[in-house]
């Protein structure tokens, strides 16, 4: 209702009923429905992001793993032809690794060595992790920041991983002075933004905040219910009343 879609969400909601065969049971949208206490409030914007002390910080660190992400992500894919001997066969390999990375999704870094199979090793274990962790940043995110803001939220670390994807093959530059220094830049970056995701608040089973005002109280509790930490089965809602 915060976009004032009303049509669009009644039309969404009757083909929802026609699949499930429960019409008679769907009434129209009334008119109080779509009333909203404030109709001429501002449309949210990316400055929402930064208003509130707890959100301002959470948007910060996620910058920040979204753009290591990216930038550890496309260093290792472009570094792949200074692995070994067989450019195609790293590349493969390169490739390949992504498959069980995106199903497994456990987040963790790497960091890299010396030329050969070890080299190969070390570094397809290090894509792998970061194509796991590329992949759970994506619903992290979506969870941590409220739905007001939630798109405008994803599409600011998005940016900021297209930048972090930009600086990359900048990064292999260093290479030339010291053929290590591009890996251990990544696995230094990647130490870093880790310590950040400490500070964000667990969203597993928890109730997405809804306003600016909830995502405050949530990033402040960390997540855990107000009161018993073990009930699991609370929702949000309750505890941000």
């Amino acid at each position: 209702m915060d976009r004032k879609k009303y049509d669009k969400a009644e039309e969404i909601l009757k083909t929802i009923a026609r699949v499930n065969r429960t019409e008679d049971k769907l009434s129209s949208l009334s008119k109080d429905s779509k009333q909203t206490p404030d109709e001429d409030a501002a449309k949210p914007t990316f400055i929402d992001l930064f208003r509130g002390p707890r959100l301002r910080k959470a948007s910060l660190a996620l910058f920040c793993v979204w753009f290591v992400n990216s930038l550890v992500y496309f260093a290792i894919s472009l570094n792949t032809a200074q692995l070994g001997d067989d450019d195609y066969f790293t590349f493969f390999l390169s490739g390949l690794v992504e498959i069980p990375a995106g199903l497994i999704c456990i987040p963790l870094m790497q960091s890299p060595l010396a030329k050969g199979v070890l080299l190969t090793v070390i570094a397809m274990i290090g894509k792998f992790f970061v194509s796991t962790s590329y992949s759970m940043v994506y619903l992290f995110s979506a969870e941590i920041f409220p739905t007001i803001v939630r798109s405008i939220g994803v599409g600011m670390c998005s940016t900021m991983a297209r930048v972090g994807s930009m600086a990359a093959p900048i990064l292999l530059i260093l290479g030339d002075s010291w053929e290590p220094l591009p890996f251990l830049v990544c696995g230094s970056l990647s130490l870093l933004v880790s310590s950040l995701v400490l500070t964000l608040p667990e969203t597993r089973n928890k109730a997405l905040a809804a306003t600016l005002e909830d995502a405050e109280t949530f990033i402040a509790r960390k997540g855990k219910p107000k009161g018993n930490d073990g009930d699991k089965d609370r929702n949000y809602d309750d505890t941000v009343a």
